[in-house]
Protein backbone atom coordinates (compact mmCIF):
# COMPACT_ATOMS: atom_id res chain seq x y z
CA UNK A 1 0.00 0.00 0.00
CA UNK A 2 1.03 3.62 -0.87
CA UNK A 3 1.02 5.91 2.34
CA UNK A 4 0.98 9.72 1.07
CA UNK A 5 2.46 12.38 2.99
CA UNK A 6 0.11 14.96 4.26
CA UNK A 7 0.38 18.80 3.34
CA UNK A 8 1.99 19.65 6.56
CA UNK A 9 4.55 16.95 6.48
CA UNK A 10 5.11 17.66 3.27
CA UNK A 11 5.67 21.55 3.97
CA UNK A 12 8.09 20.49 6.52
CA UNK A 13 10.07 18.51 4.65
CA UNK A 14 10.77 21.11 1.86
CA UNK A 15 11.70 23.53 4.95
CA UNK A 16 13.98 21.32 5.79
CA UNK A 17 15.34 20.78 2.57
CA UNK A 18 15.44 24.06 1.99
CA UNK A 19 17.43 24.77 5.50
CA UNK A 20 19.88 22.14 4.59
CA UNK A 21 20.36 23.92 0.49
CA UNK A 22 21.43 27.01 2.52
CA UNK A 23 23.28 25.10 5.49
CA UNK A 24 25.39 23.35 2.77
CA UNK A 25 26.30 26.28 0.37
CA UNK A 26 26.39 29.39 2.89
CA UNK A 27 30.28 28.57 3.67
CA UNK A 28 30.82 28.53 0.04
CA UNK A 29 29.17 32.17 -0.32
CA UNK A 30 30.93 33.22 2.76
CA UNK A 31 34.24 32.49 0.83
CA UNK A 32 32.89 33.49 -3.05
CA UNK A 33 32.16 36.87 -1.32
CA UNK A 34 35.32 37.15 1.16
CA UNK A 35 37.84 36.32 -1.22
CA UNK A 36 36.61 37.08 -4.72
CA UNK A 37 33.50 39.66 -4.85
CA UNK A 38 35.42 41.39 -1.91
CA UNK A 39 38.36 42.38 -3.24
CA UNK A 40 36.80 42.82 -6.97
CA UNK A 41 34.82 45.76 -5.54
CA UNK A 42 37.63 47.26 -3.30
CA UNK A 43 39.79 47.19 -5.62
CA UNK A 44 38.10 48.97 -8.62
CA UNK A 45 37.37 51.38 -6.04
CA UNK A 46 41.07 52.37 -5.20
CA UNK A 47 41.66 52.14 -9.10
CA UNK A 48 39.54 55.33 -8.08
CA UNK A 49 41.94 57.15 -5.72
CA UNK A 50 45.53 57.62 -5.49
CA UNK A 51 46.66 55.49 -2.41
CA UNK A 52 49.63 54.65 -0.81
CA UNK A 53 48.84 51.99 1.68
CA UNK A 54 50.96 54.38 4.18
CA UNK A 55 47.88 57.12 3.96
CA UNK A 56 44.01 57.04 3.36
CA UNK A 57 42.66 56.76 -0.24
CA UNK A 58 42.03 60.36 -1.60
CA UNK A 59 39.42 59.90 -4.21
CA UNK A 60 40.61 61.16 -7.72
CA UNK A 61 37.59 59.95 -10.22
CA UNK A 62 39.16 58.04 -13.80
CA UNK A 63 42.02 59.97 -13.52
CA UNK A 64 43.87 57.04 -13.46
CA UNK A 65 42.28 55.22 -16.50
CA UNK A 66 43.00 58.77 -18.47
CA UNK A 67 46.84 57.91 -16.91
CA UNK A 68 46.87 54.93 -18.93
CA UNK A 69 46.54 56.23 -22.78
CA UNK A 70 49.53 58.52 -22.45
CA UNK A 71 51.72 56.24 -20.28
CA UNK A 72 54.64 55.04 -23.03
CA UNK A 73 55.95 52.25 -20.83
CA UNK A 74 52.61 50.52 -20.18
CA UNK A 75 52.10 50.69 -24.58
CA UNK A 76 55.57 48.82 -24.69
CA UNK A 77 54.00 46.56 -22.01
CA UNK A 78 50.90 45.71 -23.68
CA UNK A 79 52.47 45.29 -26.89
CA UNK A 80 55.37 42.47 -25.38
CA UNK A 81 52.06 40.94 -24.03
CA UNK A 82 50.38 40.89 -27.05
CA UNK A 83 53.31 39.66 -28.69
CA UNK A 84 53.78 36.74 -26.15
CA UNK A 85 50.43 35.85 -26.81
CA UNK A 86 49.89 35.71 -29.99
CA UNK A 87 53.25 33.08 -30.63
CA UNK A 88 53.23 31.17 -27.48
CA UNK A 89 49.02 30.32 -27.49
CA UNK A 90 49.58 29.02 -31.32
CA UNK A 91 52.60 27.11 -30.83
CA UNK A 92 51.89 25.59 -27.09
CA UNK A 93 48.77 24.46 -28.73
CA UNK A 94 50.05 22.73 -31.99
CA UNK A 95 53.26 20.95 -29.80
CA UNK A 96 50.22 19.61 -27.73
CA UNK A 97 48.04 18.61 -30.41
CA UNK A 98 50.85 16.66 -32.06
CA UNK A 99 51.97 15.05 -29.28
CA UNK A 100 48.62 13.92 -27.95
CA UNK A 101 48.06 12.26 -31.13
CA UNK A 102 51.12 10.65 -31.26
CA UNK A 103 50.62 9.28 -27.62
CA UNK A 104 46.90 8.37 -29.02
CA UNK A 105 48.87 5.92 -31.41
CA UNK A 106 51.28 4.38 -28.30
CA UNK A 107 50.23 0.73 -28.00
CA UNK A 108 53.03 -0.24 -25.59
CA UNK A 109 54.20 1.89 -22.06
CA UNK A 110 51.20 4.27 -23.02
CA UNK A 111 50.94 5.34 -19.35
CA UNK A 112 54.79 5.82 -18.83
CA UNK A 113 55.09 8.13 -21.95
CA UNK A 114 51.94 9.89 -20.92
CA UNK A 115 53.51 10.24 -17.26
CA UNK A 116 56.79 11.52 -18.27
CA UNK A 117 55.44 14.40 -20.99
CA UNK A 118 53.16 15.22 -18.33
CA UNK A 119 56.04 15.81 -15.36
CA UNK A 120 57.45 19.27 -16.75
CA UNK A 121 53.43 20.78 -16.07
CA UNK A 122 54.14 19.90 -12.37
CA UNK A 123 57.31 21.67 -11.75
CA UNK A 124 57.01 24.79 -10.15
CA UNK A 125 57.72 27.72 -12.54
CA UNK A 126 60.37 28.97 -10.31
CA UNK A 127 62.49 25.57 -10.62
CA UNK A 128 61.78 25.40 -14.63
CA UNK A 129 62.82 28.63 -15.04
CA UNK A 130 66.03 28.13 -13.07
CA UNK A 131 66.66 25.24 -14.99
CA UNK A 132 66.56 27.03 -18.46
CA UNK A 133 68.44 29.90 -16.92
CA UNK A 134 71.57 27.36 -17.40
CA UNK A 135 70.14 25.89 -20.50
CA UNK A 136 70.39 29.25 -22.39
CA UNK A 137 73.29 30.22 -20.26
CA UNK A 138 75.63 32.46 -22.86
CA UNK A 139 79.07 30.67 -21.74
CA UNK A 140 78.28 26.76 -20.08
CA UNK A 141 74.61 26.13 -21.61
CA UNK A 142 74.26 23.60 -23.22
CA UNK A 143 72.84 25.00 -25.97
CA UNK A 144 75.47 27.20 -27.01
CA UNK A 145 78.15 24.58 -26.38
CA UNK A 146 76.75 22.82 -28.88
CA UNK A 147 76.63 25.93 -31.18
CA UNK A 148 80.71 25.97 -30.27
CA UNK A 149 81.20 22.33 -30.96
CA UNK A 150 79.75 23.36 -34.81
CA UNK A 151 82.07 26.51 -34.78
CA UNK A 152 78.94 28.77 -34.70
CA UNK A 153 78.45 31.69 -33.02
CA UNK A 154 76.64 31.52 -29.41
CA UNK A 155 73.76 33.32 -29.13
CA UNK A 156 73.43 35.41 -25.82
CA UNK A 157 69.80 34.04 -25.35
CA UNK A 158 68.88 35.81 -22.23
CA UNK A 159 70.56 39.31 -22.35
CA UNK A 160 69.64 40.11 -26.07
CA UNK A 161 66.67 42.08 -26.88
CA UNK A 162 65.65 39.55 -29.88
CA UNK A 163 65.98 36.54 -28.10
CA UNK A 164 64.86 37.69 -24.68
CA UNK A 165 61.30 37.13 -26.01
CA UNK A 166 61.70 33.67 -28.07
CA UNK A 167 63.54 32.25 -24.85
CA UNK A 168 60.62 32.98 -22.23
CA UNK A 169 58.46 31.32 -25.36
CA UNK A 170 60.48 28.12 -25.08
CA UNK A 171 60.34 28.06 -21.14
CA UNK A 172 56.64 28.76 -21.23
CA UNK A 173 56.10 25.92 -23.87
CA UNK A 174 58.00 23.51 -21.46
CA UNK A 175 54.83 22.76 -19.69
CA UNK A 176 53.06 21.85 -22.27
CA UNK A 177 52.21 18.34 -20.53
CA UNK A 178 48.29 19.40 -19.42
CA UNK A 179 46.85 20.82 -22.65
CA UNK A 180 48.36 17.31 -23.98
CA UNK A 181 46.21 15.43 -21.94
CA UNK A 182 43.41 17.62 -22.57
CA UNK A 183 43.38 17.02 -26.47
CA UNK A 184 44.56 12.51 -25.44
CA UNK A 185 41.31 12.95 -23.81
CA UNK A 186 39.71 14.50 -26.03
CA UNK A 187 41.19 12.21 -29.29
CA UNK A 188 39.88 8.90 -26.80
CA UNK A 189 36.40 10.74 -26.69
CA UNK A 190 36.11 10.26 -30.65
CA UNK A 191 34.27 7.49 -32.08
CA UNK A 192 36.10 4.58 -33.84
CA UNK A 193 33.54 4.33 -36.03
CA UNK A 194 34.07 7.38 -37.75
CA UNK A 195 37.65 6.31 -38.76
CA UNK A 196 36.31 2.73 -39.87
CA UNK A 197 33.39 4.45 -42.14
CA UNK A 198 36.27 6.72 -43.68
CA UNK A 199 38.36 4.00 -44.13
CA UNK A 200 36.02 1.96 -46.35
CA UNK A 201 35.31 4.96 -48.67
CA UNK A 202 38.94 5.54 -49.26
CA UNK A 203 39.85 8.36 -46.87
CA UNK A 204 43.46 8.97 -46.57
CA UNK A 205 44.76 9.85 -42.75
CA UNK A 206 45.47 13.19 -43.80
CA UNK A 207 41.70 13.32 -44.59
CA UNK A 208 40.34 11.73 -41.78
CA UNK A 209 42.43 14.23 -39.82
CA UNK A 210 41.07 17.57 -41.59
CA UNK A 211 37.34 16.19 -41.47
CA UNK A 212 37.09 13.81 -38.26
CA UNK A 213 39.83 14.52 -35.87
CA UNK A 214 39.90 18.59 -35.91
CA UNK A 215 36.16 19.06 -35.87
CA UNK A 216 35.30 16.57 -33.35
CA UNK A 217 38.25 18.19 -31.53
CA UNK A 218 37.53 21.54 -31.74
CA UNK A 219 35.57 21.89 -28.12
CA UNK A 220 38.46 20.90 -26.66
CA UNK A 221 40.85 22.79 -28.52
CA UNK A 222 38.67 26.34 -27.72
CA UNK A 223 38.84 25.14 -23.66
CA UNK A 224 43.02 24.63 -24.70
CA UNK A 225 43.39 27.75 -26.52
CA UNK A 226 41.12 29.98 -23.78
CA UNK A 227 42.58 28.67 -20.80
CA UNK A 228 46.35 29.53 -22.29
CA UNK A 229 45.07 32.81 -23.67
CA UNK A 230 44.04 33.89 -20.16
CA UNK A 231 46.77 32.42 -18.75
CA UNK A 232 49.35 33.63 -21.52
CA UNK A 233 48.00 37.44 -20.51
CA UNK A 234 49.17 37.07 -17.30
CA UNK A 235 52.87 36.51 -17.59
CA UNK A 236 54.52 37.44 -14.89
CA UNK A 237 56.79 34.55 -13.21
CA UNK A 238 59.60 33.49 -15.48
CA UNK A 239 60.61 37.80 -16.95
CA UNK A 240 60.29 38.53 -12.99
CA UNK A 241 63.03 36.09 -11.99
CA UNK A 242 64.92 37.19 -16.09
CA UNK A 243 65.04 41.10 -14.91
CA UNK A 244 64.87 41.03 -11.29
CA UNK A 245 61.76 42.83 -12.19
CA UNK A 246 63.32 45.30 -14.24
CA UNK A 247 61.99 44.41 -17.53
CA UNK A 248 64.88 43.62 -18.53
CA UNK A 249 67.12 45.94 -21.73
CA UNK A 250 64.54 48.48 -23.50
CA UNK A 251 61.61 46.65 -21.34
CA UNK A 252 61.96 43.86 -23.61
CA UNK A 253 60.26 41.04 -21.17
CA UNK A 254 58.20 44.51 -19.25
CA UNK A 255 54.79 42.70 -19.05
CA UNK A 256 51.56 44.47 -17.94
CA UNK A 257 51.02 42.16 -15.04
CA UNK A 258 55.30 42.89 -14.14
CA UNK A 259 54.21 46.60 -14.65
CA UNK A 260 51.40 46.42 -12.37
CA UNK A 261 53.63 45.14 -9.85
CA UNK A 262 56.10 47.24 -9.94
CA UNK A 263 53.64 50.25 -9.64
CA UNK A 264 51.57 48.82 -6.91
CA UNK A 265 54.33 46.86 -4.32
CA UNK A 266 57.80 48.71 -5.02
CA UNK A 267 56.44 52.29 -5.86
CA UNK A 268 53.32 51.67 -3.60
CA UNK A 269 50.84 53.02 -5.84
CA UNK A 270 47.97 50.84 -5.83
CA UNK A 271 45.56 53.24 -7.18
CA UNK A 272 47.08 53.36 -10.47
CA UNK A 273 48.39 49.24 -10.67
CA UNK A 274 44.65 48.51 -9.59
CA UNK A 275 43.66 50.58 -12.83
CA UNK A 276 46.30 48.77 -15.18
CA UNK A 277 44.68 45.23 -13.20
CA UNK A 278 40.88 46.53 -14.56
CA UNK A 279 42.26 47.34 -18.01
CA UNK A 280 43.99 43.32 -18.50
CA UNK A 281 40.75 42.21 -16.88
CA UNK A 282 39.00 43.81 -19.66
CA UNK A 283 40.81 43.12 -22.39
CA UNK A 284 40.75 38.99 -21.24
CA UNK A 285 36.85 39.48 -21.03
CA UNK A 286 36.56 40.97 -24.50
CA UNK A 287 38.94 38.12 -26.20
CA UNK A 288 37.18 35.36 -23.96
CA UNK A 289 33.30 37.11 -25.22
CA UNK A 290 34.80 37.40 -28.88
CA UNK A 291 36.29 33.75 -29.15
CA UNK A 292 32.96 32.33 -27.69
CA UNK A 293 30.68 34.25 -30.34
CA UNK A 294 33.02 33.80 -33.41
CA UNK A 295 33.50 29.89 -32.19
CA UNK A 296 29.54 29.45 -33.10
CA UNK A 297 30.74 28.42 -36.10
CA UNK A 298 33.85 26.73 -35.99
CA UNK A 299 33.20 24.72 -32.70
CA UNK A 300 31.47 21.27 -33.70
CA UNK A 301 29.27 19.52 -30.99
CA UNK A 302 28.53 15.74 -31.51
CA UNK A 303 24.91 15.40 -30.63
CA UNK A 304 23.67 12.64 -28.58
CA UNK A 305 21.24 10.12 -29.89
CA UNK A 306 18.69 11.96 -28.17
CA UNK A 307 18.78 15.50 -29.52
CA UNK A 308 18.79 13.09 -33.13
CA UNK A 309 15.75 11.82 -32.33
CA UNK A 310 13.89 15.07 -31.36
Amino acid sequence: MFRFKSVHQRTTNQKRDIRDFYGFITPLLIGWVVFLIGPLIYSFYLSLTRYDVLNAPVFIGFANYARLANDTRLITALQNTFFYVIVFVPLSTLLALVLAMLLHQVRWGKGLFRSIFYLPAIMPLVSTTLLFTWVFNYKYGPINLVLRFLHLTPIPWLSDVIFMKPSLIIMAMWGFGASMLIFLAGLQAIPAEYYEASAIDGASSWKQFWKITLPLLSPTTLFVVLTKVIAAFQVFTTAYMLTSGTGGPKDALMFVVLYLYNHAFKLGNFGYGSAIAWMLAIIIAIFTIVSLRVSDRYVYYELSSQDTKS
